[in-house]
């Protein structure tokens, strides 16, 4: 699992790009796809596993729940695993105006979007 601030930044970043695309999907979905995909393309030195992701998507404000998924492991474990979405960007930015948290605990991307948004408003 990232183990900073500056990862968990990238890690957001990542997933609301994959869920983006693809639509809800499982956290452990999710934690497949990064370790998968993310991890030897980026080469990072960290892994995330289904639960300490499930914690970061579920405190940030990028991501909404959607509901819950029964899901059997590759053990043959049963598990109850949370579906989560990417918000739209409007919505994200709007939450995080809204939120009045320094504009430094968003990732790159919001934060462009932001200082863009209220340079818009300015001109207006």
């Amino acid at each position: 699992m990232a183990r900073g601030k500056a990862q968990n930044k990238r890690l957001l970043t990542h997933v609301w790009g994959y869920l983006s695309e693809n639509g809800p999907q499982t956290s452990q979905d999710i934690s497949d796809w990064y370790n998968m995909k993310v991890k030897q393309s980026v080469g990072a030195n960290h892994g995330c596993d289904c639960r300490s992701l499930s914690a970061v998507l579920s405190s940030s404000m990028l991501f909404g729940t959607v509901g819950t998924r029964i899901c059997t492991t590759s053990t043959g474990n049963k598990g109850k695993y949370s579906v989560y979405e990417a918000r739209p960007l409007n919505d994200v930015i709007d939450r995080a105006i809204r939120s009045r948290k320094p504009v430094h605990k968003f990732p790159q991307f919001v934060r462009e979007a932001i200082q863009e948004r209220l340079d818009n408003e300015e001109l207006q």
